[in-house]
């Protein structure tokens, strides 16, 4: 009980304390990364699940305010109202003005700011829809004028695509230099999502072609990622090649984050990952399918039943860690963090915004002007526009003259005013006509029946009772009538009926509807919010949505009977509302009837199309020509073109304003219309600006973004993914083109020019605009490229355009900045990569008004210049073979080098000669004390490139994610070695690419005789190591980025096998010696216990037999392995140490990382990964005399690790502790760097006798490739040298195995098997191993080929030692090639039974040796 009490006590102290103190994640002077770390530090595995939520909680123990994550500003601040609503996204785009969307996003943030700080100052508390992160923009490509989304992107051109999406992001999160964010925008919907509507819950895109995919769908989300630093990006729902976007390794990491290096968060369609278990059926449950989402890279899940709730399940079974659930979490309070939403509101600067910024005087002037730049003119014969204010009387008609909701678009605001398209006119012309004339697609008319035939208590009309709740509870606020059409909108603040709330509020309408005559009859209700339907009782329907939805239910109503008709409607909270409700008989159009009344008006104003009822994000839409959001034809309704045609048969002159989210097919109309004008879906000033074009207040100046096609005929499959025959990079025949727009008045476009600036990065072309006619307008000039070498390229692409402003009669030049890199990237098919101009190359560059070659102006361009670059000695060239590095040798080429540089900065091809540079310096340990070599230096943009006589090496300078690609034809060669976190594989010899992640290093063999081998040097603190990944023939390196300004050095060593094996590059390249004082560093020998004894070093009478064959064989250290730190028998290891020490042997001891295996793996443990600790504990090894450590398990060489392991070896060297690394990296460098690092594993060695039965048949093999690759780059702890059995039996012989302490190079060579099997064997061995070196002066290869045989010659002093080995399973006869070699006392270790030993005055030229059999030579002077 007394412990009990103070253990309360003590608890309620720290509760105090942690109250009084604050604590880091509270802390705004630290970086949100910080903060967020710790913060997820505190957090239960439950509490982590529940934030990553797109309505994540409260967790108020933390001070963790509820968050929503989804929120939409696509066109203005959406969802609420006191808004300013811009023209839908695709209008936007037809402005061509990137400057004024960044304006329209500006205000946007702003009004979300505004009334999140009214809120918030007035105590409430974050709602969904209303909160900091908003899903916008949309930049998935407009591929297909069907697709219903179409209308929220910028169109179908990447390029234009990315341009205003880098201005969405910036108006959205304010300046990067910032402290916070305004807000957080989205980049969706990620990748390749393009319709259908329909299907996307189940679609898997399997007929995506890899050029489309780089090239169409991947440009705008890589730009957005690397140029804009858009925070979030929302994963798509449909499978990509058979994996759930959201599930979607590839894209979320290896592109996402690896390629493109972003790091913000990644969000999910809302129920995308749901879709995995219920519709993609690639997850079996929603447990699965959140680890799978998890682990492929989703950070935040926004659902419905919320599969991310079984992720502490998910954890539970072992599908996912709850370190991978951290990295998340730390993501996701990052953005919180950088919001500014968990701190003082006076520190962030956007919480100062008054809610008085909501819909301003000023946003509203912003609105019309973007709504006047979309408005785009297609056709104007006779010039029959603009018309003239105040004369002749016109009419207007059509169903969307007077349609508010239409002017919104979709995923939108409700504005406090909104000028309809007949609003606007009206305030220009008083002599105006008004009819609706049609519906949009029905060719019926409603002849209202709620005044004549429906009555409600007694009375005539629809009947409705309002509640200021959402349940219909309690007394109700008011009772109305309707006996006309009822049409109700919260928008502009209107209420549904006096005294009835904005918000929170419920209505009834209901009516007993009495037909006069037999027939059907329609109950049309339209509706956003929730609404249901029921006739007589039964319903019919119930829709709880966000959108707009139209629905037509049809009666057969008998004479006389009476039907009891009822609409039950409740605002949804962070919802619009609208509804419409019509009980009606529909009556065919008489077309006669309506043209009657247009007697006396020559002109007429037809307003059509159709309208975001109708196409938008999967609807409950199913009428002729529209499917679930998508429409199945784009041609205009029938039910438009005839009236169209009616109107030009009666000899009107038809003015057509076609309002569209989407192409219309318009090729009848170019003949019943006089004047065709675009207007879209235009925002709540769209009225006033149609009416200024239509009277010519404002001169139009948009131009398409959007290929306008002549029929349905000329669209392919909708669900082809390929770009054949989409759009205008594509398809040649349009009725209108991209890019296309009529003005007022006449432009002509004179001949440019074409200047390079002096650093050669950009080009700028001058394009002389003369204004021919007599107003003043504004022309966008546009630039295309076509790659000419590329016949299955796009015909031409967007790469550059400008706004010019031009009075009349006047010349102003328009100019457009072309980027050398991105401007000229295209694809490869050759490589199959995305690569900018290099070389002589030549491009086809057309300038003018639009993409229509009628419009274009041609001139052809070569951006950049070629180099050739040599090796001192001129053997080795790098040639630039159309944007790609070749490297050669002799002439022949060894490899290409492709995607050079990084992301968003592509190396150009202009190489300058730098300075040579030559490498003199000593090793402490390797194949060659004396190190020198010479390279010529070249410089390339951020490229800096070494030419060696034996090899290539190259990095960046700069900051990015690099994209650096080798090129391996298929039929090459190749000895290379699949990743994993240990590089414990073998190197196969294969032929064949294969698509895969791959370790260095990487043999091949590109021409007979003639080798090179890929690896990377010279790790730093602050950067990761690299790996390969291929796709085909490309093999691209990929590592975390370039966070410290440059990548390290990517070696590529070439020549003969001779060349490869001998070369030093590896080191030549790296840092010199960091150490002032190296003369505690002895490389040499050691007696290792775990071989044979796995649990060995935790029982002190197996260590001191160890001990005692180290002194008895004179080998200068012993190895006590894992579990020495629960030693049995009352022992400890510094009694361990100390008997070492009085035999003469120098103890090294074993450390577990902690960072790799942990959990059920043998210690010591989490003692070195803090550096404070470490230092303590690398102190007192030296105090006790322990000479270095052997460090194991590390996960991978990831930035973190390299870390840890340079601190691991800055540590140790300050207590003289040599070091080597087990279960980790293979080395880059580091040995001369850091000479204590003597040995790494990084090999499939000797210790996997103990593990597989593998070992036993592919030893010998394995064992002839590792001298032509893993150990070429440096020492390798391969244990050799077992002549007895472990669990599994080796089949090599015992000449094979001695001859492995002197083919493979380790400066602590440890020697693998027990005592007793030493002891035994002949004295000439024992004497071999006593005298064995662990240092090399000079290394030869004399003979051999990967994977069959070796035979190496190495010299310590005056002593050579030559060693060799059969690969194979039969017998062999292996050249020495003794010509090398000095004359002397010849020992000869042979293959025997077991063993041939024999002295000799001179090498012999070749020795036979036995399958898997080898022998040892030993050359003393």
């Amino acid at each position: 009980m007394k412990k009990f009490f103070i253990t309360m006590a003590g608890a309620l102290f720290s509760c105090l304390l942690f109250s009084a103190q604050t604590l880091p994640y509270q802390n705004p002077a630290l970086s949100a990364h910080e903060r967020a770390v710790d913060l997820c530090s505190r957090l239960t595995l439950e509490e982590k699940s529940q934030l990553m939520l797109d309505e994540s909680p409260a967790i108020p123990r933390l001070g963790i305010k509820k968050f929503f994550w989804w929120s939409e500003a696509l066109h203005g601040a959406a969802n609420m109202d006191n808004v300013t609503v811009f023209p839908e996204p695709v209008a936007m785009a037809a402005s061509f003005d990137p400057d004024l969307l960044y304006k329209v996003f500006d205000v946007a943030s702003t009004e979300f700011r505004a009334q999140y700080n009214h809120r918030m100052l007035n105590g409430g508390e974050d709602e969904k829809f209303h909160s900091l992160s908003v899903w916008t923009p949309n930049v998935n490509i407009f591929r297909d004028p069907r697709w219903g989304r179409g209308q929220e992107t910028y169109g179908e051109d990447p390029w234009l695509t990315s341009v205003m999406g880098i201005q969405v992001v910036r108006g959205l999160q304010g300046p990067e230099d910032a402290k916070y964010r305004k807000l957080w925008a989205c980049a969706k919907h990620y990748a390749v999502h393009s319709g259908p509507e329909y299907t996307r819950h189940s679609a898997n895109l399997t007929n995506v072609p890899v050029r489309d995919l780089w090239e169409t769908y991947m440009p705008a989300f890589k730009t957005l990622v690397q140029d804009a630093k858009v925070r979030e990006v929302m994963c798509a729902y449909q499978r990509l090649d058979d994996d759930p976007c959201c599930g979607s390794q590839r894209l979320l990491q290896q592109i996402l984050r690896d390629e493109w290096g972003f790091k913000y968060l990644v969000v999910s369609d809302c129920g995308a990952v749901s879709d995995f278990y219920t519709s993609h059926k690639s997850s079996s449950d929603a447990v699965h399918g959140s680890a799978k989402a998890v682990i492929a890279g989703t950070d935040v899940e926004c659902g419905y039943g919320y599969a991310y709730k079984s992720i502490p399940e998910a954890v539970r079974r072992g599908l996912l860690s709850e370190a991978e659930v951290d990295k998340h979490v730390i993501r996701l309070l990052e953005g919180r963090f950088d919001l500014g939403e968990m701190d003082d509101p006076s520190l962030v600067e956007w919480s100062k915004i008054p809610y008085s910024a909501m819909s301003t005087k000023e946003s509203a002037a912003l609105s019309l002007r973007m709504a006047r730049e979309t408005i785009v003119l297609l056709q104007n014969k006779n010039g029959v526009l603009p018309l003239q204010k105040g004369g002749e009387r016109l009419a207007i008609i059509g169903p969307n003259a007077d349609n508010a909701p239409m002017m919104w678009g979709n995923y939108n605001g409700m504005p406090n005013h909104t000028v309809t398209i007949l609003d606007g006119i009206k305030a220009k012309q008083k002599k105006l006509f008004y009819a609706a004339g049609c519906d949009l697609t029905y060719d019926k008319v409603m002849e209202c029946l709620m005044g004549s035939q429906c009555r409600a208590d007694g009375r005539k009309g629809l009947k409705g009772t309002f509640w200021n709740n959402r349940k219909m509870e309690g007394k109700p606020v008011t009772t109305q009538y309707y006996t006309t059409p009822l049409a109700v909108t919260t928008a502009g603040m209107h209420n549904f009926a006096p005294g009835v709330q904005l918000e929170d509020f419920s209505a009834k309408y209901e009516t007993i509807f009495t037909p006069e005559e037999s027939g059907e009859y329609v109950v049309n209700v339209e509706g956003c919010g929730h609404f249901e339907l029921f006739i007589d009782g039964v319903r019919q329907y119930r829709h709880h949505i966000w959108r707009t939805t139209p629905n037509r239910t049809a009666i057969q109503a008998e004479k006389g009977k009476s039907y009891q008709i009822e609409v039950l409607f409740s605002h949804v909270h962070t919802y619009n509302a609208n509804l419409k409700i019509n009980v009606a008989k529909e009556q065919p159009i008489d077309y006669d009837a309506q043209i009657a009344q247009l007697k006396g008006v020559d002109k007429v104003i037809f307003v059509g199309g159709i309208s975001p009822a109708l196409e938008g994000e999967e609807m409950p839409v199913h009428i002729d020509g529209f499917k679930g959001g998508d429409r199945t034809s784009i041609e205009l309704p029938r039910v438009q073109r005839d009236f169209l045609r009616a109107l030009k048969q009666a000899g009107k002159t038809v003015i057509f304003v076609n309002c569209s989210g989407s192409a219309i097919a318009l090729t009848p109309e170019m003949e019943t219309c006089d004047a065709i004008v675009q207007v879209w879906y235009p925002g709540q000033e769209g009225g006033t600006a149609v009416a200024d074009v239509l009277f010519g207040d404002c001169n139009p100046s948009g131009k398409l973004p959007v290929t306008f096609y002549r029929d349905d005929s000329q669209l392919p499959d909708y669900e082809d993914y390929s770009m054949r025959g989409r759009t205008y990079r594509y398809f040649d025949d349009p009725l209108f083109a991209f890019g296309y727009g009529l003005s007022f008045t006449q432009f002509e476009i004179g001949e440019a020019q074409l200047t390079k600036t002096d650093d050669g990065k950009t080009m700028v072309l001058t394009v002389p605009v003369t204004n021919k006619g007599q107003r003043d307008g504004t022309e966008t000039v546009q630039v295309y490229i076509r790659d000419m070498s590329d016949p299955d390229g796009p015909l031409k692409s967007l790469r550059g355009f400008a706004r010019v402003d031009v009075k009349a009669g006047q010349t102003c030049n328009a100019e457009v900045v072309l980027d050398t890199d991105k401007a000229f990237e295209f694809w490869d098919a050759s490589t199959n990569t995305m690569r900018s101009a290099s070389g002589n190359k030549q491009y086809e560059l057309y300038y003018g008004t639009s993409s229509r070659p009628a419009d274009l102006k041609k001139m052809v361009v070569c951006p950049t210049a070629a180099a050739l670059p040599s090796s001192p000695d001129s053997r080795l060239t790098v040639r630039d073979k159309g944007g790609v590095l070749s490297v050669c040798y002799d002439g022949r080429q060894v490899i290409e080098l492709s995607s050079l540089g990084f992301e968003g900065t592509p190396v150009s091809s202009q190489i300058e000669f730098v300075a040579r540079r030559v490498a003199d310096y000593q090793m402490l340990a390797g194949k060659r004390l004396h190190c020198e070599n010479e390279a010529n230096e070249y410089r390339c943009g951020p490229l800096v490139l070494r030419l060696y006589n034996d090899g290539v090496a190259f990095r960046y300078e700069g900051l990015g994610k690099e994209t650096t690609t080798y090129r391996i034809p298929e039929g090459t060669r190749r000895w290379m070695q699949q990743w994993t976190d240990s590089y414990e594989g073998f190197f196969p010899l294969t032929t064949a690419s294969a698509d895969g992640h791959w370790a260095y290093p990487a043999l091949l063999e590109p021409a007979d005789g003639l080798f090179a081998l890929i690896t990377e040097a010279n790790i730093e603190q602050g950067q990761s190591a690299s790996s390969l990944q291929s796709e085909g023939e490309q093999y691209r390196v990929v590592s975390d980025g370039c966070p410290l300004g440059h990548t390290p050095w990517r070696v590529v060593i070439v020549g003969s096998l001779a060349d490869v094996v001998e070369s030093t590059l590896v080191t030549d390249v790296s840092d010199a010696c960091r150490l002032t004082d190296t003369s505690w560093i002895h490389p040499g020998v050691v007696s290792w216990v775990y071989w044979a004894y796995n649990h060995g070093s935790n029982d002190y009478t197996i260590i001191q037999k160890y001990v005692d064959l180290a002194a008895t064989l004179h080998l200068p250290y012993v190895l006590i392995d894992a579990e020495w730190d629960e030693m049995r028998d009352g022992k400890t290891v510094e009694d361990a140490v100390a008997y070492a020490k009085s035999k003469g042997v120098k103890p090294l001891i074993w450390y577990n990382s902690s960072v790799g295996w942990v959990n059920g793996a043998p210690g010591p443990k989490y003692r070195l990964n803090k550096a404070e600790d470490r230092e303590r504990e690398f102190a007192w090894c030296e105090r006790i005399g322990v000479a270095g450590v052997k460090i194991d398990f590390f996960s991978g060489d990831n930035q973190q690790n390299m870390d840890y392991c340079i601190g691991l070896l800055e540590s140790a060297a300050r207590h003289h502790l040599l070091v080597n690394f087990h279960g980790a990296t293979i080395p880059r460098g580091w040995q001369r760097t850091w000479p204590n690092l003597l040995s790494t594993e990084g090999v499939y060695g000797a210790e996997w006798y103990n593990n597989v039965p593998t070992f036993t048949d592919r030893a010998a093999r394995h064992n002839a490739t590792l001298p032509f690759t893993r150990n070429v780059i440096g020492p390798m702890d391969y244990t050799p040298c077992a002549f007895s059995d472990s669990q599994h039996p080796h089949i090599t012989t015992h000449a094979h195995e001695l001859a492995l302490t002197v083919l493979f190079e380790s400066g602590l060579q440890h020697l693998a098997d027990r005592p007793e099997s030493f002891l035994s064997q002949p004295a000439e061995v024992r004497d071999f191993l006593s005298e064995l070196p662990s240092v090399w002066d000079d290394t030869r290869l004399l003979s051999g080929y990967p994977g069959e045989s070796v035979v190496m010659a190495r010299r310590s002093g005056t002593t050579w030692y030559v060693a060799g080995i059969n690969g194979r399973d039969e017998e062999q006869t292996l050249s020495i090639g003794a010509s090398v070699l000095p004359k002397g006392q010849v020992t000869i270790f042979a293959d025997g039974e077991p063993w041939q030993i024999s002295t000799a005055d001179s090498v012999p030229g070749s020795m036979k040796c036995r399958p898997r059999g080898g022998f040892v030579i030993v050359v003393r002077q």
